[in-house]
This record gives C-alpha cells, sequence and structure tokens, in this order.
C-alpha cells in the first residue's frame, strides 16, 4: 500500500488549502529522493526495477490517501506514456519510449530523468486533484471537476485532451515543480531543457488557434455550444494560466512570444496562492 495522510494534512485540505501549495509543500523533502535517483542513472543507467523503486519512494512523500491511490506499475505495452487509473486506484506508467530514445541517442541520462519525473509528477498530480476535489469547495475544485464532463462530450477526442483543465494543470504543475528541483539540484546543464518543456506546455493546444484564450470558454462552446460566463476576479494571472482561463492580452503576447523565440518571455512560479 502506498502512503497515508495525518489528521494535521487533511485539516488542512479541507481548510481549503492550495493546490499548487500542497505540491509545492514537497519540494524539499523530495530534493535528497531526486539527487538520489539523478546520480543512480547517471551511473547505472535507466533501470526499470529500481526506477518502480523510487517511484514509490517519491509518490510516499506526497502522502497520498490510500482511498486515491494504492499501488503503482510500469506497463510498457499501454497505449499513452502514463494514466491514473482513478476506480483502480492506480498509476501505470510506460517507460518504452524514453528506454527507447536512449538506445537511439536522442537524448542522455539526465533528460531521461527528467522526462520520467515529469511523467511521474503528472500522474501523481491527478492523484492530488481528486483529493483536492473531494475535500474543497472553491472555483480551482469547480473548474478541476469539469474536466470529467468534458470527456465525456469530447467522447475522448484526443486532440481536446490538452484544453481540459486537469490536463492543463498536470502539465505546467509537473514542469515547473521539475524546474525549481533542477535550480536545488543545482544541474544547470538541464535548465533549457526545462525552460523549452514548459515553453511547450504553456503553447500547448493554444499555438494552432491563436482565437483561443480561455480553454475553459473554448470547451463549453465548442462541445455544449454554451456561452461561458467566467467570474474568476480573484485568480492572478498564473492561476489563469495553470487553470485554462481567461488571460491578460499581455499574458497571451508573452506566451505566444514565448513559443517565438523559444525563450521565455514571462515569469510563470508556483506559489502557494490563497487558502
Amino acid at each position: 500500500m502506498i502512503g497515508y495522510r495525518t489528521k494535521k494534512e487533511i485539516l488542512f485540505i479541507k481548510a481549503g488549502g492550495c493546490l499548487e501549495k500542497i505540491i509545492l509543500d514537497n519540494l524539499e523533502n523530495l530534493n535528497d529522493v531526486f539527487k538520489e535517483y539523478f546520480t543512480f542513472v547517471e551511473n547505472s543507467g535507466f533501470e526499470q526495477t529500481i526506477t518502480e523503486k523510487y517511484s514509490k519512494k517519491i509518490i510516499n512523500i506526497f502522502n497520498i490517501s490510500p482511498s486515491i491511490l494504492n499501488k503503482i506499475r510500469i506497463e510498457n505495452n499501454i497505449q499513452t506514456r502514463g494514466v491514473y487509473l482513478k476506480d483502480a486506484k492506480e498509476i501505470v506508467l510506460n517507460v518504452n519510449y524514453i528506454i527507447a530514445c536512449l538506445k537511439m541517442n536522442f537524448i542522455d541520462k539526465s533528460i531521461a530523468t527528467v522526462e520520467y519525473l515529469t511523467l511521474l509528477l503528472h500522474e501523481i498530480i491527478h492523484c492530488i486533484q481528486q483529493e483536492y476535489i473531494r475535500n474543497n469547495s472553491n472555483f480551482k475544485k469547480d473548474i478541476l471537476f469539469l474536466s470529467e464532463m468534458f470527456r465525456f462530450y469530447s467522447c475522448n477526442d484526443i486532440k481536446l485532451q490538452p484544453l481540459f483543465p486537469d490536463e492543463i494543470n498536470a502539465n505546467l504543475l509537473s514542469v515547473l515543480f521539475i524546474n525549481q528541483l533542477i535550480k536545488l539540484l543545482e544541474k544547470e546543464n538541464l535548465s533549457r531543457y526545462c525552460e523549452k518543456q514548459l515553453i511547450y506546455y504553456l503553447t500547448l493546444g493554444l499555438i494552432n488557434n491563436e482565437s483561443i484564450n480561455s480553454q475553459l470558454k473554448y470547451l463549453y462552446k465548442h462541445l455544449l455550444n454554451v456561452d461561458y460566463e467566467e467570474k474568476f476576479d480573484s485568480f492572478n494571472q498564473n492561476e489563469k494560466i495553470i487553470y485554462g482561463v481567461t488571460k491578460s492580452d499581455l499574458t497571451m503576447e508573452k506566451i505566444f512570444e514565448s513559443y517565438r523565440t523559444q525563450k521565455l518571455c514571462l515569469d510563470i512560479k508556483m506559489k502557494g496562492g490563497k487558502r
């Protein structure tokens, strides 16, 4: 069984703890485990059994309730890179693409490690989202909860998946988290790679249609033919990016400029936010 949650932590979440803060609070706790895993991969290569062992260590640090997650496994025959199976309470990861890229020298061991940890954190964040939805009543919970409705009405159209609120949230928070860990580990050689990953996820689903500002409003109109009225004035620009709602014209300009130059043109950070 993976993880448990203390009474104090449960009270924090039920009091309306910020999702980003729940994730960010584990940054320093993960520093040693990540450093150990980086060293292992650099010295011994990307080994599946050991990778699975480190994955369980990382998950346990997040103390996710067993009613949300109690198993992780690597299964290289699935059709996706990773998935959180809510009903089965498990994370399933596919590392074949990482192993193949390593064998063909498309990436080195350090980038392989970043790719894997980002993938793992993405699925962990989906678990944390479920716990957050269960224990909170606020706009962020409401936005994340809409993802299931959008999946249903989209008939799992893979082209729309990057626009779903829970995917935007998991994509960006996982990359931001890894980026901050890379800085803590002082691995400057990986900073540029992480920056490009962040730019990719900032523009994913937007760059092909510059008329999209709010992914949320677009999905309501495209799938339900509803003109959705947003009421998220209390969100700062970072929160509007991370939850896929209407951003300022300046923020959108900086997002598209980041894509054109492949240099990050806006200051996006994962902060604790408001409780």
